[in-house]
């Protein structure tokens, strides 16, 4: 029993003493192949650094669109270039390159709180209750 134990450890040791010549070798030739690479490596490329970026601020309003829209429509309906023209002259003011997206969305969206009759909007009655808004003062 001894004898066999022994000879699987010594043919166990055998195998892996083999297994880490072929990786040294192995292991020998990748070594040379990186000096190579580094021997034939291009030119160092010069790094131009980066411009700093701009800051970009978001547009502040000092109304938001809803309360505008609701303030604006609140006594007759309007069309929607009428809405944003009238929502401008009350101090609304955006970033956005199409503002009349974000009306769409105010509109049209998931709760909409307007009711469209011949192409003019006007509010539903239980937005203005619950609304709560405050008259806005109109820009000069």
């Amino acid at each position: 029993m001894k004898t066999d134990i022994l000879t699987q450890y010594t043919s166990a040791r055998k195998a892996l003493l083999q297994e880490q010549a072929q990786l040294q070798a192995r292991l020998q030739q990748i070594n040379q192949a990186l000096d190579q690479a580094l021997d034939q490596a291009p030119p160092a490329v010069a790094v131009i650094p980066k411009s700093p970026t701009r800051t970009v601020r978001r547009v502040k309003s000092r109304i938001s669109m809803k309360a505008a829209v609701l303030e604006v429509t609140k006594g007759n309906p309007l069309s929607k270039p009428e809405i944003l023209a009238a929502i401008r002259k009350l101090g609304f003011r955006s970033a956005s390159d199409k503002p009349v997206r974000m009306l769409d969305n105010l509109l049209y969206g998931k709760n909409p709180r307007f009711k469209k009759d011949n192409g003019r909007f006007r509010p539903l009655a239980e937005t203005l209750r619950t609304a709560g808004t405050k008259p806005v003062a109109k820009a000069e």
